[in-house]
């Protein structure tokens, strides 16, 4: 009588759970934020992979002893073994999909950019195709006014963002304390503020009102995003997208937090130190073609590439969620194309 060979033990398919908030999962397929996670999961779903959708809440990432599932998690920073970080990255329609945090906490912020190595005409084009889409058409990331308003010539702009999760991770100084930086290290500039169009700091206006009634040149203007960046001579915040938006006017960034952004731009935490990043800001030379194309090409995901579903699995896999250990049907993940713009 023959001895039996033990069965193969196999570990059954990874679950992908997409942990998102409420309000997205509430909102209609397809709409606002929701559409990246609309597309992610019919992708996900036509590989045959097991996807669940899951209320996003503080403790939604936790393994819990579990390791065999992969969890996309909105606005994340937790840089754990099974986790990507999603979010919306500085310009639509380029999202993070990162495994170690997102925006400010980002991965890419680790990675040197060295503007030979980007090709010239690749960027070239890129770019002017960004400037079509946001500076021509005056698009931000948030409705801006449409109307032109008069903003000080060589000012300084600094974008408030307001009270958030995200602010509250990267910051280092509180707001108002940037904000009288700012004027400290202005050296006769006048300032322009421009607080965030759904979360406005009341401490931060306050602070604008103390500074005015001292003498300071500092001025409180709602105008469209890119009528400030088209006359300012730097753009300063926590860590905001519109300062992103700023490198299609080709305006530097001074970035008072925690920032991925900040290989190609400045840092700063007080007066004087601010006045130090704002004379490199305006002295240095900066490739901000090359650095636009090379940011949301390599660190970020496009909504509308044709190879969306394949840079998510290259992500995926580096984290040790390939496709054999998602369960996807081998014949549909052949087929797809190999990506050219990953």
């Amino acid at each position: 009588m023959g001895v039996k060979t033990p069965a193969v033990l196999r570990r059954a398919p990874a679950k992908v759970f997409l942990s998102i908030p409420r309000k997205i999962i509430q909102d209609k397929p397809g709409v606002g934020l929701g559409k990246f996670y609309t597309r992610l999961d019919l992708e996900l779903r036509m590989l045959g992979a097991d996807v669940t959708i899951l209320p996003l809440s503080r403790q939604s990432h936790k393994r819990k002893g579990n390791r065999n599932k992969l969890i996309f998690l909105h606005n994340g920073a937790a840089e754990e073994p099974n986790v990507l970080n999603t979010a919306l990255a500085y310009v639509d329609p380029y999202w993070h999909v990162d495994p170690k945090g997102v925006l400010g906490m980002s991965s890419a912020g680790d990675v040197p950019f060295v503007h030979e190595n980007v090709n010239k005409q690749d960027a070239a084009g890129f770019f002017r195709a960004q400037r079509r889409n946001f500076v021509r058409e005056r698009q931000s990331r948030y409705s801006q006014a449409r109307e032109k308003i008069a903003v000080p010539e060589g000012c300084i702009a600094v974008f408030m963002q307001g009270d958030t999760n995200l602010t509250r991770r990267t910051m280092r100084p509180g707001s108002e304390r940037m904000i009288r930086s700012v004027v400290e290290g202005a050296g006769g500039r006048p300032v322009v503020v421009k607080h965030h169009p759904l979360k406005t700091n009341p401490e931060d206006v306050a602070e604008v009102a103390t500074l005015r009634a001292e003498g300071a040149d500092i001025h409180e203007i709602n105008a469209n995003v890119h009528d400030i960046l088209e006359v300012c001579v730097a753009t300063v915040s926590i860590s905001s997208a519109t300062c992103f938006e700023g490198f299609l006017h080709r305006r530097p960034a001074i970035f008072f937090g925690r920032s991925d952004l900040i290989g190609f731009a400045q840092g700063a935490h007080d007066g004087p130190s601010f006045a130090a990043a704002l004379h490199e800001a305006l002295t240095g030379n900066r490739s901000y073609m090359r650095f636009t194309y090379w940011y949301l090409t390599t660190h970020c995901v496009s909504l509308q590439s044709e190879t969306f579903i394949q840079q998510i699995l290259q992500r995926a896999a580096a984290i040790g969620f390939d496709a054999d250990r998602l369960g996807l049907d081998k014949t549909a993940v052949a087929a797809l194309s190999v990506p050219q713009d990953a």
